[in-house]
């Protein structure tokens, strides 16, 4: 695999050799690949590339360059000057009737718009761009503009629109085999799906089998750096590094220094949260040589907070403060024109609302009062709801916390379940002994069935659930399973349901087993319901943790009381033993010495029966004496009303 330095110093031999009019193309490409590692580099051989292109009246090659001029004002984070350069090459670009470049050039228009604020224009020029790559049934570049539109309500905080966007943007990916566009739409739905608390952790499995396929060296680091991000969210810190130090592999190999920077920052950071009292200082000093090649005051701005976040935990507190100060002062920088364009847009838009205040009068101030109130009624409803609901979830959790049995547990909370939210089944998976029992609630038919699951070795979603330990929220089984090339059938404790919710039975010191609701419809589930259904899976661990604990504490008591009746029984034994022992041993002996001063030819037959009769008794009581002594297993059973009788067993 070629390195950065590798790729630069092929093109240059290329352009050694080619003639004047193809020099543009190879400085194109020379721009092309330091862009993001060296954007001021970039822009010089840009600007060459321009000039031939003027030279040999290029109008493609000159939009080309335009662009990218644009592109690296963009990267030095001169917003306003990447835009006036793109809009330049946006023009040429329409006049030779290139949709590719027009839809490219305006997907990079949306970027820069994008963090700039501005959030509609950003909108209005994807949705423009979407527009030309569907009329053209381009699936690729249809595929990007989708990408690119989640991006903007992912960074807009939208995430579950940003979740539709990168699902439709997946699909297109799938129709045309490209792993690395599948791949880039997993990473994004992967990180949005965590912000929105969705917990699509089969994102992850997929991703993670996908890597290695990946072609495109950046896309492969992304992935590597998200797959270690969501392990260090997971607190898997060992296999969060081992993701990480594949980047760092990888970064080194292309010779970029933005990317060797940004991944050993990564890795910096996973240690200070794993909190194993790493010191990387030198390790931050290392990284601090790549700032002036990086050029870049974003990269600067994360490797201060990184160096805060040190200094925080080496209790360093005045050096975290002088670098806090910094941090702010940079961000200032950085920042002024955005805020600047802002500012033009806010007044923009305060002027369009006075003219239409003066247009409409007074009227269109009652229909907006109207609209606030329909909106503040439809509030005050909701926190009604909500309050009832919370006091619903209340009276359940009293309820399932104040009894030990589990059965009792479950059934009353089986019972409050389908009164609070319409759903099909409810089971609890309880974790024993390694292995998952599984009690399933059938809502309509009030009817029960259970099955063990073995988490070690299962596909099911609750395997998943104990092994990730995060909830997993699905509103259509069908879509998920085919967005990922799952067979349905495998996850057993489904049920072939359209939606359901798993969540992990966690108390604080483990996870007890797996609380899940399911319904035959799709989208049964909204953010509200699975909130309520969080809170109370968190009175149900409690609950099943104490019946856990009283039910030990029950066979203890009854080991305890056992083991008092075995010593009771022992003792008596011993002193039984002791106490009818030694006259029988008189006995014995004077029945010997009797038989001795009778002598054997007086005694007769009836008087040998009834001595044989007595040495018989004698051995009988030796050996029931024996026998106590011997005690281990015995049972008490009445031997008439007043009276009780020791049953000893013998091996």
């Amino acid at each position: 695999m070629k390195t950065l330095e590798e790729k630069i110093r092929e093109q240059r031999n290329k352009l050694k050799k080619c003639p004047e009019s193809d020099c543009g193309k190879y400085l194109s490409n020379i721009a092309i690949l330091l862009l993001e590692s060296n954007p001021v580099k970039s822009k010089k051989y840009s600007e060459t590339a321009l000039e031939n292109a003027v030279k040999f009246k290029d109008k493609l090659g000159q939009a080309i360059c335009l662009q990218l001029i644009g592109l690296s004002y963009y990267y030095q984070t001169n917003f306003l000057k990447g835009l006036e350069y793109l809009n330049k090459a946006l023009l040429l670009a329409e006049k030779v009737e290139n949709a590719k470049l027009v839809s490219s050039i305006l997907n990079n228009q949306g970027i820069i718009y994008d963090n700039l604020g501005n959030y509609q224009r950003a909108l209005d020029v994807y949705l423009r761009s979407l527009e030309i790559d569907r009329k053209n049934a381009d699936q690729q570049y249809v595929a990007h503009s989708l990408l690119n539109i989640g991006e903007l309500y992912h960074r807009k905080g939208n995430q579950l629109k940003a979740i539709e966007y990168f699902k439709e943007s997946l699909s297109y990916y799938r129709e045309c085999t490209d792993n690395d566009g599948i791949s880039l739409a997993l990473n994004n739905l992967l990180i949005t799906s965590v912000l929105a608390q969705e917990e699509e952790i089969l994102y992850l499995n997929e991703l993670e089998n996908r890597v290695d396929k990946i072609i495109k060296i950046d896309i492969k680091i992304m992935a590597y750096g998200t797959i270690a991000l969501i392990y260090s969210k997971f607190s898997q810190y060992d296999k969060a590094l081992l993701f990480i130090n594949v980047c760092i592999e990888l970064s080194n190999s292309q010779g970029s220094a933005f990317l060797i920077f940004s991944n050993r920052l990564k890795r910096v950071e996973i240690f200070l949260k794993d909190n194993m009292g790493y010191d990387v200082y030198e390790e931050l000093m290392e990284i601090e040589k790549f700032l002036p090649e990086i050029n870049s005051d974003f990269a600067k701005m994360g490797f201060i907070k990184v160096l805060i976040e040190y200094f925080v935990s080496k209790g360093n507190y005045i050096e975290a403060y002088h670098k806090q100060n910094e941090y702010h002062e940079l961000s200032k920088k950085i920042f002024n024109e955005q805020e600047l364009q802002r500012n033009l847009e806010l007044e923009s838009r305060i002027e369009i609302e006075r003219q239409l205040l003066r247009n409409h009068g007074l009227e269109k101030i009652n229909k907006t009062l109207d609209r606030l109130n329909n909106k503040l009624k439809k509030k005050n409803d909701k926190i009604t709801n909500t309050y009832d609901t919370i006091q619903k979830i209340s009276e359940l959790g009293q309820k399932i916390t104040s009894s030990l049995d589990s059965k009792t547990i479950l059934r009353i909370l089986y019972d409050s379940i389908s009164s609070l939210i319409k759903c099909d089944y409810i089971s609890v998976a309880l974790l024993k002994d390694s292995l998952l029992t599984v009690d399933t609630f059938a809502a309509k038919t009030h009817t029960n069935s259970d099955f063990e699951i073995n988490p070690e070795i299962s596909t099911s979603i609750s395997a998943l659930v104990l092994k990730y330990r995060k909830s997993v929220i699905i509103n259509n089984f069908d879509e998920y399973c085919s967005e990922r090339n799952l067979n349905k059938s495998s996850f057993t404790d489904a049920n072939n349901m359209h939606s359901c919710v798993f969540i992990p039975l966690k108390t604080v010191n483990r996870i007890v087993g797996v609380f899940s609701v399911q319904a035959f419809r799709k989208r049964a589930f909204s953010q509200n319901k699975v909130t309520m259904l969080e809170a109370i899976s968190s009175y149900l661990a409690i609950a099943l943790e104490n019946s856990n604990a009283y039910k030990q504490l029950n066979d203890n008591q009854r080991q305890i009381i056992e083991l008092e009746r075995k010593n009771a029984v022992l003792a008596m034994a011993v002193t039984a033993n002791h106490e009818i022992n030694q006259p029988l041993m008189v006995v014995q002996g004077n029945m010997e010495l009797l038989e001795y001063e009778i002598g054997e030819e007086y005694i007769n037959p009836k008087v040998r029966k009834y001595l044989n009769d007595m040495n018989d008794s004698i051995k009988r009581i030796s050996h029931i004496l024996n026998k106590y002594k011997k005690i281990d297993k015995f049972s008490i059973t009445n031997y008439s009303s007043l009276a009780k009788k020791i049953n000893i067993t013998e091996d």
